[in-house]
């Protein structure tokens, strides 16, 4: 049996969505994770495996004030796929997070430049100099 994540160790898994999403490749990859950003709380994040994830605060409607899980042993397959996550904030499953369009504008421009480069001009110009 696969261990189950537990919410009063584990942040991400119990208090956010994080989906995980395709590596960007046109600028329409970039419209869409800038749009994400847009949204508030939403963060842009590359794991340390490389792959790009949305993450979005929401605590599971299953937690109890003392942050136990009302459902455990009972909850859903998905659970299970964060039990290995010993991990209490972002930065220990990130090597780079992206808060706001700044962020991951430069982020782009120093490591994707072909692809900065396709983005508008104001696009391009929020990231600065």
């Amino acid at each position: 049996m696969t261990k189950r994540a537990d919410p009063r160790t584990n942040d991400l898994s119990c208090r956010y969505v994080n989906i995980n999403m395709d590596y960007p490749t046109k600028r329409g990859g970039i419209d869409t994770f800038l749009w994400y950003i847009y949204h508030g709380n939403a963060q842009v994040y590359i794991g340390k495996d490389g792959e790009w994830h949305l993450l979005v605060p929401s605590s599971c409607v299953h937690l109890t004030k003392d942050r136990r899980c009302q459902l455990e042993g009972e909850q859903p397959d998905y659970c299970t796929q964060h039990g290995h996550i010993k991990a209490t904030g972002i930065h220990d499953v990130a090597k780079h997070v992206f808060t706001n369009e700044v962020e991951l504008l430069r982020y782009l421009k120093e490591h994707r430049p072909k692809l900065f480069a396709r983005l508008p001009e104001a696009t391009r110009a929020v990231a600065g100099k």
